[in-house]
């Protein structure tokens, strides 16, 4: 224009509209009215989809030693990368799975050991944003040793107490059949004999 400026709005872009150019003409009427038409390119953008993925959640898995991380609705493609207390993780395959809506899920995992603070960052390039999620691991990554240790303590007690058991209920058999003896006193015993005299 040979002077001022001007806006343009583009609503309800979608996915599929990403990376598309868009250019712009004009036209214009002259002094007598006569509409004239600008077919040279005044100027020319490419549009950018974008959508914020959502959270990053973080979820345990002890008994394969694993964590996984998994975001959904977002676009474009993020990168996903795994960190500890000593800096990047060897992390598996990075799944990234297309919606119908043109956005994307991804997930991730990433082998974890005891007593390890584990961040998941997901970063979305053209929004150049970053989200975070970290997870504290349990001192013993395996819930299962848990319960080796607990029936290593509680067995030998369990034992101890059926021993001790058995050894009461022998003791208090033996007092029960001396006890039958002493229902015959030498009086009964001598008169039982009397009526039995010997052939």
């Amino acid at each position: 224009l040979s002077s001022g400026n001007f806006s343009l709005l583009l609503q309800e872009l979608k996915t599929g509209d990403d990376q598309t150019t868009f250019y712009l003409f004009h036209q214009q009427d002259d002094k007598k009215g006569h509409t004239i038409i600008q077919n040279k390119k005044m100027c020319l953008f490419p549009s950018y989809s974008v959508e914020s993925f959502q959270k990053p959640v973080v979820t345990m898995n002890y008994e394969d030693r694993k964590a996984e991380c998994s975001s959904t609705g977002g676009y474009p493609e993020p990168t996903l990368t795994w960190t500890n207390q000593n800096g990047l993780m060897d992390q598996g395959v990075t799944q990234i799975i297309r919606n119908p809506s043109g956005t994307f899920n991804i997930s991730s995992t990433v082998n974890i050991t005891e007593n390890q603070t584990v961040m998941c960052v997901i970063y979305n390039p053209t929004l150049n944003e970053t989200l975070r999620s970290t997870q504290q691991t349990m001192s013993d990554s395996n819930p299962s040793n848990n319960l080796y240790v607990i029936a290593a303590v509680i067995g030998p007690v369990i034992g101890t107490v059926i021993v001790g058991a058995l050894i009461v209920f022998y003791f208090r058999r033996k007092w029960c059949c001396c006890s039958q003896a002493e229902l015959n006193p030498p009086e009964l015993q001598a008169e039982l004999e009397g009526l039995n005299p010997p052939q």
